[in-house]
């Protein structure tokens, strides 16, 4: 594999991770909020 192809799927993943990474986020923060609901 050419070093540049290899550089742009690195950049690729990493950008796939940070979108996964704020997705779960907002699921936990979602689930935190279904949780204060039913604890209340």
């Amino acid at each position: 594999m050419i070093p540049a192809q290899f550089t742009k799927l690195i950049a690729e993943l990493e950008h796939l991770t940070d979108s996964q990474t704020r997705y779960v986020e907002k699921l936990l923060k979602g689930t935190d909020s279904v949780s204060q609901l039913i604890t209340e």
